[in-house]
C-alpha cells in the first residue's frame, strides 16, 4: 500500500472510516497528483480525505457481505 499514489476523493471515504474503526494510522499513504504543488499540499492521505466536504450521497454506507457457497456453485 505504501509508495503507491492514491486518488484522494470522496470515493475513498470508506477507507478513512475503515482505518478509524481499526485504529490504523497509515502515515505512509499519500495522495497522488501530477502537480508537485498539489502533491505537497495533499501529502497525508487520511488528513486529506478527512478534510473533504463530501455529501453523504457521494459515499453512502459500506456494506460488507460474505456469501458461502457449496463447492462448484456460482452466484446467479
Amino acid at each position: 500500500m505504501e509508495n503507491n499514489p492514491w486518488a484522494c476523493d470522496c470515493r475513498m471515504l470508506w477507507f478513512v472510516e475503515w482505518s478509524r474503526k481499526l485504529n490504523l494510522t497509515p502515515s505512509a499513504l499519500h495522495c497522488g497528483s501530477n502537480n508537485p504543488r498539489e502533491h505537497a499540499r495533499h501529502n497525508n492521505m487520511l488528513l486529506t480525505l478527512r478534510s473533504l466536504n463530501c455529501k453523504p450521497t457521494d459515499f453512502g454506507q459500506l456494506v460488507q457481505r460474505v456469501l458461502l457457497l457449496p463447492e462448484r456453485q456460482s452466484i446467479p
